[in-house]
């Protein structure tokens, strides 16, 4: 069965192995993500750049890159927009190297994330000239491409065909995919010929063989588990002997508590993969498949369309496309893999026992659910407000994507944080909440994040009631207060949707909504004591 799928080719061959079915079949570009670069140069690399937007396309992003003019390039440095910026010129053109590193410093409050492609000098000139650009360009990150023994002035654009295409190709399947594409927050992989060489079933543990490179690829995954993504196991196997695994280190030198899911069955991975996803509660494009078998992605793909899918049956390149930034860059370190796996497995649990009740505020209470709500004040607090604002999508109201500054934010952005636990486990904050008071007796709420990993329970209105209580007394507010609540719908937000339906009124305004007197009548309890 070949793949319903688009492929695109280039000298560094990582985006033939990744599918994303979203525009297989029509090309629908409604469906792809969406994203701008603003280029500023002094050459024309238009020709160049429109291979970076054919690479994003395997990544289902339609990349758009504007460059700026020849001569006036650091007139046209976009101040005005927040689209990232990538600095790439010809050195040769440039007379006083050191005098464009200070005009360029002296953006240095320029909030847009700012890339520089190193120019093609010898080494002990390049690294002179990196030490310069980190000392006043601290806010830019570095392209560095691989070192050509050619020398610039031999060279009319100041770099060699390989670094230019080397360049172009980082910033398709890197740089784009990383500021434009959902986070991966979860992997779902499979075994055979995927992590070691072999069919468990068949060749039985003492036959399967191990390359250095599936070796590899078990440390990125270890790696990627270690910075906050969860890894699970899809497997046609017997459950009993993909336990077995686990004892034999020589093979799966993960181990077994790094994975939340591990399903091993003979039921089609269509099947297995959604009972992870149901499980995990992520939505799907924040979700990467890998395996070996054309014909399993084809039919995972055709259900999952939003899903991201690696033929992993090349071990060099799977190594290569791990190794993306889109995989390795996650800044998820403030709550870790062990307390969102963790939670999810104890989510198996709490759900027994919300099915076998009748009133939830009981379950909850039997449970010993504790919430605990309380504005933010430390830095860790801050950034997992960010964090949450940023990453959460379903039960996010404004999809605003707020970025906090610690340091310039502290006492003027009003933010509140809550956390939850229960006898299963403590789940940590898992929901955020960004407002300002509008005037007298109006408090407006922007930004109202609950954590996937919290929905399922029943909880959330328990969240609000705990934050609204918080925010009144912050305020020296009373009921009488008007709470009103910023709203965007997308096609991932609709638990939050759900709520806004339940307890908001629409106040004909663009976007705004209030919440309904009925909710603090109706909503006594906030759990806040074990």
């Amino acid at each position: 069965m070949s793949l319903p799928s688009k492929f695109y080719n280039y000298q560094n061959p990582i985006g033939e192995r990744i599918i994303r079915m979203r525009d297989a079949t029509n090309n629908d570009s409604e469906n792809l993500y969406t994203g701008k670069i603003f280029c500023l140069r002094n050459e024309a690399w238009e020709p160049y750049l429109s291979h970076s937007v054919r690479i994003a396309k395997s990544f289902s992003l339609d990349l758009s890159i504007e460059c700026s003019n020849y001569d006036d390039s650091l007139i046209s440095f976009p101040k005005s927009h927040d689209n990232p910026v990538i600095i790439w010129i010809n050195w040769n053109r440039i007379l006083n190297q050191e005098q464009y590193l200070d005009e360029l410093s002296s953006f240095s409050d320029f909030q847009n994330k700012t890339y520089l492609v190193l120019p093609n000098f010898g080494s002990k000139e390049l690294t002179k000239f990196k030490d310069q650009v980190i000392k006043r360009l601290p806010w830019v990150r570095l392209i560095e491409p691989s070192h050509d023994d050619k020398s610039t002035k031999n060279l009319d654009l100041g770099y060699s065909k390989n670094q230019i295409l080397e360049i172009v190709t980082s910033i398709g399947q890197n740089i784009g995919p990383l500021l434009f594409n959902p986070k991966i927050k979860a992997i779902i992989t499979d075994l055979d010929n995927t992590l070691y060489s072999g069919v468990l079933g068949e060749d039985l543990i003492e036959n399967l063989k191990v390359s250095e490179q599936q070796r590899n690829i078990q440390k990125k995954l270890g790696a990627l588990y270690t910075n906050g993504v969860l890894l699970n196991i899809m497997s046609k196997n017997n459950n009993s002997e993909v336990e077995s695994l686990f004892n034999a280190p020589e093979i799966i030198s993960l181990p077994k508590n790094n994975f939340t899911c591990i399903v091993a069955n003979w039921a089609s991975k269509t099947v297995g993969i959604d009972e992870i996803l149901s499980q995990l509660n992520i939505d799907e494009e924040s979700i990467v498949f890998l395996d070996d078998n054309p014909r399993e992605l084809a039919e995972v793909a055709l259900s999952f369309p939003r899903m991201l899918l690696v033929n992993a049956a090349d071990s060099e390149k799977l190594n290569k496309i791990l190794g993306l930034d889109l995989f390795s860059i996650q800044n998820s370190n403030l709550i870790s893999s062990e307390q969102r796996s963790a939670d999810i497995k104890a989510n198996k649990q709490r759900r027994t026992h919300i099915e076998m009740a009748e009133n939830n505020d009981e379950v909850l209470k039997r449970m010993k659910t504790k919430i605990v709500t309380k504005p933010a004040k430390l830095q860790k607090e801050y950034e997992r407000a960010e964090e949450l604002f940023k990453k959460t999508n379903q039960f996010n109201f404004s999809n605003r994507r707020t970025e906090i500054n610690y340091h310039e934010d502290l006492g003027v952005v009003k933010i509140l944080v809550s956390s939850v636990s229960d006898i299963f486990s403590d789940s940590g904050i898992i929901s955020a909440l960004l407002y300002s008071k509008v005037h007298g007796n109006i408090i407006e709420i922007s930004e109202f994040v609950i954590s996937c990993r919290a929905l399922g329970r029943g909880i959330e209105k328990y969240i609000f009631k705990s934050m609204l209580d918080v925010l009144r007394n912050e305020q020296e507010s009373d009921a009488k207060t008007e709470i009103r609540i910023n709203y965007s719908a997308s096609n991932r937000n609709v638990p939050a949707n759900h709520f806004l339906q339940e307890w908001f009124s629409d106040l004909n305004a663009s976007g705004l909504y209030k919440l309904n007197n009925l909710f603090s009548k109706q909503v006594l309890n906030t759990f806040g004591e074990a």
